[in-house]
């Protein structure tokens, strides 16, 4: 299944508010934004979408979850490398295990 199908059939509410935050930050740019405030959207973005997928039954949700977002991030300029702090309070053990794939140096 392609990309686009996955996401339309396994998390379209989430993904569509997480379109939402990548158009604002387009918009604002990156002085309108911290990095913790980046890493809590998609943390955020995150926990929707593994209950989302669960929901609707979608199978290796963390790696697509880790794929789909790392590409989004990426096409709209956020240096996820550069990313060095984040509020973990509050994130499950799953969740907190992604936003490390996605975020390495927090």
């Amino acid at each position: 299944m392609d990309a686009d199908k996955f996401i339309e059939q396994c998390f379209p509410n989430a993904m569509f508010e997480f379109n939402e935050f990548l158009a604002r930050y387009k918009k604002v740019g990156k002085l309108g934004f911290d990095g913790w405030q980046i890493v809590s959207e998609v943390a955020s973005t995150v926990r929707k979408m593994l209950e989302e997928g669960r929901q609707n039954n979608c199978q290796d949700l963390r790696n697509k979850i880790i794929e789909v977002v790392t590409k989004s991030l990426d096409s709209v300029g956020i240096d996820r490398h550069s990313i060095t702090r984040a509020y973990k309070h509050g994130m499950t053990e799953e969740v907190r295990d992604i936003i490390l794939e996605i975020f390495p140096n927090i």
